[in-house]
């Protein structure tokens, strides 16, 4: 059996086969990543060629070394071409006041004294800037302090009359349209746009306000978009956000729901008949429109000064009023704690009298329960005085008041009249002794009563002869009898003129 065998086609050279390859790469382009190097490092972008460039410590979620200088430049295949830059990431050391220690910037040019097309640091979000012409560089630069993950972008080239894979547009149409879902205010929204070398979406002829209704207005998740007109700086007067644009339909668009605190206006696509516009409040958040032109025309714009200011004060505010509520909110804890403390403290203790309240507790347990108290054993009732008195100052008293009786009845018996009972006694001068025991005193302090009778004569008290004097051992029980007071007055008595 004859075995079959191919036959040999023609075979390449090397060159054709390297020459082939070289064209597979420029027409279905290729991937490139560039290192850092502190001297730019030059770059001619091929047809639908993508560059990576990623700081050093990127790929192993490390951090860019301190001290880092990175410079590129890149230039189009032609020169209709200009260069698109798009963020993947990017985190650097946020920025102190208002200044960037570490950053990256682009230029629209060759060299680092072109102009400024952007500088970013911190993490804030950035997908794409595009150049004016076919060059641009770009520098990357961090101190010696802090140090982050760093930034991930990607180079490639960008032609006139296209927009990108995610902008709608139409063939006729010199601008193209991004629908971007995420919820930002006016403010934030505009800045999100000009990331984009872009502004927040108007319209200037019917065609253009047609297109938005026909590709966003069937789909309820494309409701409520921003849209790029404002009256903060006269109420009632709109604007558009790109300088000397003129408002369609002229001379000012239709807004409902109008008032001094709604500056901005997004677009209701439930509104079936006559325009969509209705004014809302800046603050808001809302899905928002991006719009460019296709040449690359557009001038993006960060915003306008009013809003700013509306928008820092109102942040301002938002800030007192939730300071204010932290506060209030922790001395009312504060105050419901002791409150909770003091109940749990009366239901454990329910008998528990306050150190304040104590001397008051105790005198009304005194005035309700008495506690009966004797009297003292050094005081006995007099015979003649219905009061307790001390036994040395009635043994002096009454030595002084027997005498007195004494002279009394001497005075009437020299009177010869005797058969005449008197009803009271007759008390008369009285020199009471000045001289009486000493009290006894505790550790040299002075006597709790003075009992040092005056140095002049003394008004005795004394009851009538027949009172009976009541000597029980209960205090209660004394009767209160009236007092009769005499006078000690100091005369002798006179004699008599004998009878006849």
């Amino acid at each position: 059996m004859r075995g079959l065998r191919a036959d040999k086609g023609p075979s390449l050279s090397p060159s054709i086969v390297v020459h082939l390859l070289f064209l597979l790469l420029a027409n279905y382009g290729a991937s490139l990543s560039l290192p850092c190097s502190p001297s730019a490092v030059y770059h001619q972008m091929l047809v639908n060629e993508e560059v990576e460039i990623k700081t050093p410590g990127f790929d192993d979620h490390g951090r860019y070394p301190p001290n880092m200088t990175c410079e590129y430049i890149f230039q189009g295949s032609n020169t209709s071409a200009k260069i698109q830059v798009d963020f993947i990431s990017s985190d650097f050391e946020q920025p102190i006041f208002s200044g960037c220690a570490d950053y990256i910037v682009i230029k629209d040019g060759s060299s680092t004294t072109s102009k400024e097309l952007i500088k970013l640091c911190g993490s804030d979000p950035l997908k794409s800037v595009v150049s004016t012409n076919d060059m641009i560089h770009i520098s990357i630069v961090s101190d010696q302090t802090v140090e982050r993950r760093g930034a991930h972008i990607v180079i490639r080239e960008f032609f006139e009359g296209t927009c990108g894979d995610d902008w709608q547009t139409k063939s006729a149409f010199p601008v193209c349209f991004k629908f971007n879902n995420q919820k930002k205010t006016w403010l934030e929204a505009q800045r999100s746009c000009f990331t984009e070398l872009s502004n927040l979406m108007t319209t200037t002829n019917q065609e253009e306000y047609d297109f938005i209704i026909d590709t966003y207005g069937d789909n309820s998740s494309f409701n409520y978009p921003w849209f790029g007109i404002f009256d903060a700086a006269t109420e009632g007067t709109y604007q558009s956000i790109v300088y000397k644009e003129v408002l369609w339909p002229f001379p000012q668009p239709q807004v409902a729901n109008n008032s001094p605190i709604r500056d901005c206006v997004l677009l209701d696509f439930d509104i079936k008949e006559g325009m969509t516009h209705v004014a809302s409040d800046c603050l808001a958040k809302h899905s928002f429109i991006c719009k460019k032109y296709k040449d690359g025309s557009t001038a993006p714009v960060m915003g306008p000064r009013q809003l700013f200011r509306r928008s820092q004060l109102a942040e301002k505010v938002d800030l007192t009023i939730w300071i204010l509520i932290i506060i209030a909110t922790i001395l009312l804890f504060v105050l419901l704690c002791l409150f909770c403390k003091d109940c749990i403290r009366r239901k454990c203790c329910p008998n528990r009298v306050e150190p304040e309240n104590r001397l008051m507790r105790g005198l009304e347990q005194d005035y309700r329960n008495p506690v009966p108290v004797a009297p003292p054993r050094n005081l006995q009732p007099s015979t003649n005085r219905a009061r307790f008195v001390d036994d040395v100052d009635a043994r002096a008293k009454e030595s002084s008041i027997e005498g007195a009786q004494r002279s009394a009845r001497n005075h009437d018996a020299t009177g010869n009249n005797n058969n005449i009972r008197p009803t009271e006694n007759n008390v008369a001068t009285i020199s009471l002794p000045t001289t009486i025991s000493p009290q006894p005193t505790i550790s040299g302090l002075a006597p709790l009563i003075d009992r040092t009778p005056p140095p002049q004569q003394t008004t005795v008290h004394t009851m009538p002869v027949d009172a009976v004097v009541h000597q029980s051992e209960d205090p209660d029980d004394i009767p209160v009898l009236p007092e009769v007071v005499h006078p000690i007055v100091d005369e002798q008595p006179q004699p008599r003129p004998p009878s006849s």
